[in-house]
């Protein structure tokens, strides 16, 4: 355990990661203190680029409270700050798998080197892919457990399109 991870946050931090079954850092200002799996990938560490919080640049003026983040390379994220300078970043994952031509797409809409091509590729296929609706009930479980602040009526569990209606 590190030196400033308190054991409540690493239990936190290892509880969402089972759970979820997405990748969970948690962050000390700019500074990832504990990441499960230990070596947190994305895209633009694969290229050779800072990290993923470095890249995403989540607002400051949303500051406690989930927010949805999308990388320059497709990938999804969710930043919660739950205390003063600590903040969560579950992901990354998708909203749709991606497919070899949108891959080759990215590639050349970013200008990178089609060496990339296989590894990027690789990483793609290996990243959870979750629906919108998921995604928007882990904001809402995000908001309840860390920010405490308010709480949406949910739609009928009676009907899977719920969300779709409203």
């Amino acid at each position: 355990m590190a030196k400033n991870i308190g054991l409540l946050e690493e239990s936190i931090v290892q509880t969402l990661s089972v759970a979820l079954q997405l990748p969970v850092s948690l962050y000390e200002g700019e500074r990832c203190i504990l990441s499960l799996p230990t070596q947190l990938g994305c895209a633009a560490r694969l290229l050779g680029k800072p990290g993923p919080l470095e890249s995403l640049k989540p607002s400051h003026s949303q500051l406690h409270t989930p927010q949805f983040l999308e990388s320059l390379y497709g990938e999804k994220f969710l930043y919660v700050e739950f205390e003063a300078g600590r903040a969560l970043l579950l992901g990354a994952f998708l909203s749709e798998a991606l497919e070899s031509k949108d891959v080759y797409h990215l590639i050349r809409s970013l200008r990178l080197s089609t060496g990339d091509y296989q590894p990027l590729l690789r990483y793609y296929r290996s990243l959870p892919v979750m629906d919108e609706a998921r995604f928007f009930y882990l904001g809402q479980l995000l908001d309840m457990l860390f920010t405490r602040t308010r709480v949406v009526p949910f739609p009928s569990v009676a009907s899977p399109h719920a969300l779709e209606e409203q």
